[in-house]
């Protein structure tokens, strides 16, 4: 085999990986927590009104505040002639306002849906077990008329989907609430093994603990890797999702300018849960010799290739090299695209280049 070919080869066999764990990411069932804000679980203190999701939720002291008003609304737009519905439904009310403090309201809430160009936006009502569902239904499916007028006009096509599913009986009506991931569905997600068998925010065990010193000496932005070249240099090269990778020494100093700096092609948004951006770096093997390493990144796209695809953004494995006369700048006028295919979501774009 020539050495041409053995590059070939090489990269080849570089690409599968990565192309395998961006499978894993997307198609795996391990659990992921996440708030409808797209932030992880926390403890919160002096939650009252949602009291079981106070060890670990998504609900600050003034969110269960607002729930609580939000229950209340609701009270009050129920009329004094049917007292008796918001009696047998009260229940209800407040447990499908307190899922949105549930460390999985992002998935019940169906938050991780999103058309092209726009935020995320949860539905109003949660998803409901088919079983859950039906028992709902004939009890107190005329509290939904109430529940989503609480929540005002930016939901009148989902409240307007639930009462015409509501004249046609139970069937339409769970087939409007029911989730394609039937795993986070309320409340077989309480008892879900997979779900709640992952669930901790305490150190379980002594037995390979990985002991982390902070480090607050320079600021980063979302930082996504750390990384060496394993050339010796002890130089740490820190890649902040906005397409920027920093040099930075054990002893804190930073190098400027930065070693590299794509943030201009970099497809993502402001919004906390997007997972669009610079995301991995790699180096060559022979990089103390041909000085070339690897980024994996989402780069924007056209408008033309949105509406000829419906793609989000591309997601691209680029190759760089770094200056001949600094080893501590890219050399802007040598890049090659490696592999490059459209991407339709801007969640899930985690994976890694090795």
């Amino acid at each position: 085999m020539t050495s041409g070919t053995q590059d070939e080869y090489k990269r080849y066999v570089l690409l599968f990986f990565v192309v395998a764990q961006l499978m894993v990411a997307k198609l795996g069932v391990n659990c992921h927590p996440q708030c409808l804000d797209a932030r992880p679980p926390f403890r919160a203190s002096s939650v009252s009104f949602c009291p079981a999701y106070k060890d670990h939720g998504c609900c600050m002291p003034h969110q269960d505040k607002q729930l609580k008003a939000r229950f209340d609304r609701i009270r009050l737009l129920v009329p004094a002639s049917e007292k008796q519905l918001w009696t047998d439904c009260e229940n209800y009310v407040k447990t499908f306002l307190c899922e949105e403090c549930s460390p999985y309201a992002a998935h019940i809430f169906d938050a991780e849906q999103i058309s092209y160009g726009t935020v995320p936006k949860p539905r109003a009502f949660p998803g409901l077990c088919r079983g859950y569902c039906g028992e709902f239904f004939t009890k107190c499916k005329h509290i939904v008329k109430y529940y989503m007028n609480e929540v005002g006009s930016d939901y009148m096509e989902e409240a307007s989907k639930l009462q015409s599913a509501i004249t046609v009986g139970e069937e339409k009506f769970c087939n409007e609430t029911h989730l394609v991931d039937l795993d986070y569905c309320y409340p077989g997600l309480l008892t879900n093994p997979i779900l709640i068998g992952n669930i901790s925010i305490d150190k379980v065990s002594q037995e390979g603990c990985l002991c982390m010193e902070p480090f607050d000496k320079v600021k980063f932005r979302n930082p996504i890797f750390l990384k060496h070249a394993n050339d010796g240099s002890k130089r740490m090269f820190i890649g902040e999702q906005i397409g920027i990778v920093h040099i930075m020494y054990p002893d804190g100093r930073r190098i400027t300018p930065p070693f590299l700096d794509i943030s201009a092609d970099i497809q993502s948004s402001s919004y906390k849960g997007d997972e669009r951006g610079m995301l991995g770096m790699a180096f060559h093997p022979n990089f103390s010799q041909n000085r070339k390493f690897y980024i994996y990144y989402t780069p924007s796209i056209t408008e033309y290739e949105q509406q000829q695809t419906s793609a989000d953004h591309k997601t691209r494995i680029e190759e760089f090299q770094v200056s001949a006369d600094n080893p501590d700048q890219v050399d802007y006028s040598y890049h090659r695209i490696i592999l490059e295919v459209y991407g339709f979501y801007w969640n899930h774009n985690g994976g890694e280049v090795w």
